[in-house]
């Protein structure tokens, strides 16, 4: 109970001696600081808590992380302890060759046939670590590539990516010139393009949908006999661009509501779900302060958690409706069946301040419906090339 929170971080720290002798008094203790005013002792509490394994960590960390005096800080590392994201990076833990984390079966195998490729070409100009090659003899910081890593562009929609392997890139990125131009690649069948456009996707820190040939033919048919290289602003221009999430938007659900904005604002470590097996009516929705336009939403759903677990977490249907007053929701503008961990929904244009998406199926031994990741796209733009609503996305 120092009044210095330094101190008292160093007092939980020393208890784990005592905690691993089998000294369990100082556990209220330690569970009381976990809702300590400074953050920094909010956090060791729950480290210290999680170490030990004292009975129902778990659920005291979610009680802890859902509170709304949580701080942010403590309730990203509350996170981590709850869902330890593990090598989700091509050079992470579990990098090339291991690719653990929360990569399917068939994920696994994209990132491993992606990780050939840039190993065999790409590492040359934008370096193992996919921060950009140095160049020989050049200026400190100067590279041959520009850095992927943690990119938002490579992060958005998947078109721009595909775009760029297609056609390549010439001039200035972000105003800085680079000795090596991306060139174009598209005489490569629509699958590698595919595979090295998903490893880059996510690797470097990157985390993003995975893109399959489909995407990759829908691309290359919209931009057709394209000769000229891409510049960065032009190609920019042309993509779908992604609603970023603002701190004034809201988000809520029929179920665990105080967790939604796991669904949109997670780094990764985290996620909504029902907390229980998914049936027909429950939903999932954003309000934002103004009207955007849109024209896509991807939904990306990791394991259904808890006793549903296992990688199937998506929709087994869902609807999409929208609103400008959240009262009239009209008839919805999309249908269609999730069927694996990135949930992909496409229509026609239109302008909306609220976002619901509703599950509608129903089967035997559903898991719950998590969302881990939520990213809306606009529509709209000159030139985008947005693909349109798929039939794969709608059904009577």
């Amino acid at each position: 109970t120092d009044g210095n929170p330094r101190l008292r971080v160093q007092a939980i720290r020393a208890s784990e001696t005592l905690f691993k002798a089998g000294d369990k008094s100082f556990e209220s203790d330690v569970q009381a600081l976990a809702k300590d005013s400074d953050p920094n002792v909010a956090i060791q509490s729950l480290l210290t808590l999680n170490l030990e394994k004292v009975p129902n960590v778990e659920a005291f960390v979610r009680a802890t992380i859902s509170s709304t005096n949580s701080n942010r800080g403590v309730r990203e590392i509350g996170a981590q302890i709850l869902q330890p994201r593990g090598g989700r990076g091509g050079f992470g833990p579990g990098g090339p060759g291991g690719f653990g984390g929360q990569f399917t079966a068939a994920e696994r195998s994209v990132m491993q046939r992606g990780a050939v490729i840039y190993q065999e070409l790409c590492f040359a100009c934008h370096g193992v670590d996919g921060k950009g090659t140095p160049v020989p003899e050049g200026l400190a910081g100067a590279t041959q590539a520009p850095s992927m890593a943690g990119s938002p562009r490579i992060q958005g929609h998947r078109d721009y990516v595909i775009n760029v392997v297609l056609h390549g890139v010439e001039g200035p990125v972000d105003g800085k010139t680079y000795t090596a131009e991306m060139v174009p690649m598209g005489s490569n069948k629509d699958e590698w393009i595919a595979d090295i456009a998903s490893y880059i996707r996510n690797s470097f820190g990157n985390l993003a949908s995975f893109v399959t040939p489909e995407h990759v033919a829908r691309a290359r048919a919209a931009s057709g006999s394209r000769n000229p290289r891409w510049k960065v602003d032009e190609l920019v221009a042309a993509v779908p661009g992604a609603l970023r999430y603002q701190p004034d938007w809201k988000v809520t659900a029929s179920h665990n509501s105080e967790m939604a904005g796991y669904a949109i604002n997670s780094s990764g470590m985290i996620r909504w779900d029902t907390g229980g097996p998914q049936q027909p009516g429950m939903w999932f929705q954003i309000e934002m302060p103004k009207p955007a336009s849109l024209a896509e939403i991807e939904l990306a759903s990791p394991g259904g958690g808890g006793p549903f677990g296992g990688n199937a977490g998506f929709p087994r249907e869902y609807e999409v409706r929208i609103s400008t007053d959240g009262k009239d929701w009209g008839t919805p503008i999309a249908k269609g069946r999730g069927e694996g961990p990135t949930t992909l929904i496409s229509f026609e244009p239109v302008s909306a301040r609220f976002v619901r998406v509703t599950q509608t199926g129903s089967a035997p031994d559903a898991p719950a419906w998590a969302i881990q990741r939520t990213k809306l796209f606009q529509g709209g733009r000159p030139g985008a090339t947005s693909p349109r609503a798929a039939a794969r996305n709608r059904f009577d």
